[in-house]
């Protein structure tokens, strides 16, 4: 029973939504143009979307989004970042398809100023608890493997016993049959 419940919570880091909400970290691209003033307007258009909708100010105000303008090679780009998880990301992709058309995401590595880092991670951390649960799942995995081949190797032992005792039982019911004749 203590294995299975040690399977169970091992299953459930591997699938939690935030185990490392470090690692996750994208920006919504909502639109691009070559030209700034197009940009600054579509920047604009987006704070406004912002202050009239409560959906969206609360997801700004909750997860700390902030909505900015990149360059990005020839290209003036309006972001918003950071988005830490996918739920956000889908509904803020849901919430501002009306509005914009093309919006994009992408991963990016935050800048330190965007993120206050421990210089002290642990080893955890660093390898991330998904695979530290599928370590453990596949650790269990093979004990269990190997306790039901052990017990599989026993079974057929103690059946080949018991049909060779089955068969030595109707020798001898067969051989009484013909002495007592």
């Amino acid at each position: 029973m203590k294995l299975i419940i040690f399977i169970f919570l091992f299953v459930s880091l591997l699938f939690s939504s935030d185990i490392n909400r470090e690692r996750f970290s994208e920006k919504l691209i909502v639109t691009f143009n070559k030209h700034e003033k197009l940009t600054q307007e579509s920047l604009l258009k987006l704070k406004v979307y912002f202050r009239k909708n409560s959906k969206m100010k609360y997801l700004k105000k909750i997860y700390n989004l902030q909505i900015d303008i990149e360059k990005l090679g020839d290209y003036n780009v309006v972001t918003i970042k950071p988005i830490e998880s996918i739920s956000i990301r889908n509904k803020l992709i849901i919430l501002l398809k009306p509005m914009f058309n093309n919006i994009y995401f992408i991963d990016y590595k935050p800048k330190i100023k965007d993120i206050i880092k421990n210089n002290k991670k642990s080893f955890i951390s660093e390898i991330g608890l998904e695979w530290v649960a599928l370590l453990f799942l596949s650790f269990f995995g093979l004990i269990l493997s190997i306790l039901t081949r052990k017990r599989m190797i026993t079974m057929d032992e103690k059946q080949k016993d018991l049909s060779l005792q089955q068969h030595n039982i109707e020798k001898n019911i067969k051989n009484m049959g013909v002495n007592n004749v």
